[in-house]
């Protein structure tokens, strides 16, 4: 959750700073700044994350034309910061003169939301509608939420694959560009050997990241890559649900994972946690791993 709320206070940043022509440490947040767009954000965030959402999908976003009143005073709509923010998103332009989509509902959007349809055949399983103070009478000032599931083990969403082939390139340069893509929040990214033209060995560089963080993946591989191009597809993910564990074991506890499956448990540790433990007690790395196995199987497990 607070992941997701960084992330779209720093593309509210990043907006804010490029409309004004300076840099994301001197700019100074107005009307998004107000206590009740932290409440919206964070708010929002709080609720995907307790309603355990695996996706969000949006249709076109709506805005508005004509002027607006701000902090800056008159300014066209739509606002300057919410055309930073909704590039490469689909819009609706409505001809009225109301700012139907704000920078940071468009922050929200920007980070959380696929702009497309859902799959089809899913369940419906709540609706939520928020109705705003002003009476626009060309279109209904109405914001609906339709929360569906998908009806299968596992949970759903969509992701981006990030891809480029690279065989010209320093390969021990590699190990810092995952870290990098990591770093900025991608949820995985490898190498895969392949032969490429002429008989040049090469790898494929693979990036899965959420569409929010599109632009800064694309930038890092282009930094600190030789490549020239990027292949980018929208991908569907099929995911277990989980969650955090602890379990206690003869050498101490040891972070780990457990996931269902249509009933059946899966728990698995963490290595970084095991690697640490193993370290500290001077015992062998699978020795620790051992351990975590048969202590898992106890009925006990701290959450």
């Amino acid at each position: 959750m607070k992941k997701n709320a960084r992330e779209v206070f720093t593309i509210l940043a990043r907006a804010e700073a490029k409309v004004h022509g300076t840099s994301v440490n001197r700019i100074h947040f107005h009307e998004v700044g107000a206590v009740d767009a932290i409440v919206d954000i964070v708010g929002t965030c709080l609720a995907v994350h307790l309603l355990d959402v695996s996706g969000v999908y949006c249709s076109p976003v709506g805005v508005g034309r004509g002027t607006s009143r701000s902090a800056h005073g008159p300014m066209p709509l739509p606002p300057p910061a919410t055309i930073e923010i909704l590039t490469g998103f689909p819009v609706h332009f409505h001809e009225v003169d109301v700012e139907l989509a704000t920078p940071t509902g468009s922050a929200l959007l920007k980070s959380l939301a696929i702009p497309q349809k859902p799959p089809l055949d899913m369940i419906l399983r709540a609706v939520g509608s928020g109705a705003g103070s002003r009476s626009i009478p060309e279109i209904p000032n109405i914001l609906r939420a339709i929360l569906l599931d998908g009806g299968e083990a596992g949970e759903k969403d969509r992701s981006l694959l990030l891809e480029t082939n690279i065989d010209d390139m320093n390969p021990e340069l590699y190990p810092h560009v995952l870290e990098q893509l990591l770093l900025a929040g991608a949820m995985d990214a490898y190498l895969t050997p392949i032969l490429m033209k002429k008989g040049r060995p090469g790898v494929v560089l693979s990036v899965l990241c959420a569409p929010g963080i599109r632009s800064e993946a694309v930038d890092i591989i282009y930094r600190e890559t030789t490549t020239l191009g990027i292949r980018i597809s929208s991908v569907e993910r099929l995911k277990l649900s989980r969650k955090a564990i602890v379990v206690e074991t003869e050498y101490g506890p040891v972070k780990g994972k457990e996931a269902n499956w249509r009933g059946q448990i899966r728990r698995t540790p963490e290595f970084e946690a095991c690697r640490t433990l193993a370290t500290e007690k001077g015992i062998p790395l699978q020795e620790i791993y051992r351990a975590f196995n048969v202590a898992a199987e106890r009925p006990v497990v701290k959450k």
